[in-house]
């Protein structure tokens, strides 16, 4: 991790509590599958770019449309969702 992202980032966002990496994702999208988003609404996230295999692999077993966008550096970076 680059220490501009240390610096200026929440530790809670780069460090969350236990072991599950995926936390505020799954959070996220109950959140919306709550009623909180519209039917065919659209969810975009940041993601760490190491992040975007494990992803693919938890939101296979999820029923919705879901891509990984890479940045203009070829790295994973963008989680899109729509429900």
């Amino acid at each position: 991790m680059t220490s501009n992202t240390l610096l200026y980032e929440p530790s809670i966002a780069l460090f969350p509590e236990g072991d599950d990496i995926l936390i505020f994702y799954k959070k996220i999208l109950k959140f919306a599958n709550a009623g909180h988003l519209k039917e065919n609404g659209t969810i975009l996230c940041e993601i760490n770019e190491f992040t975007g295999k494990i992803l693919k692999e938890w939101l296979g077993n999820e029923p919705h449309n879901y891509s990984i966008i890479k940045d203009f550096q070829g790295k994973d970076r963008i989680l899109k969702i729509i429900l």
